[in-house]
């Protein structure tokens, strides 16, 4: 059973319509950036804490390669 919605008199022109999905697309797209505003900071925090590891990992498994801890 398809549903419809009937739509208010000042949204039945196709220009208030289009208007009217312009708006609400740009509030669904500043809700977004406000997320990515609010989480990017800390998570660029995290993703330089992580990589800081990474690279500490990779220097010590390459001296332990170079000093002969590891046999291959």
């Amino acid at each position: 059973m398809p549903i419809s919605v009937r739509l208010p008199a000042a949204l039945s022109r196709p220009r208030a319509y289009a208007l009217f999905e312009a708006l609400c697309g740009l509030a669904l797209f500043s809700t977004g950036l406000a997320a990515l505003a609010t989480l990017g900071p800390p998570g660029l925090g995290w993703l330089r804490a992580q990589e800081g590891l990474v690279q500490a990992t990779r220097t010590a498994v390459e001296f332990a390669e170079t000093s002969g801890w590891l046999q291959p």
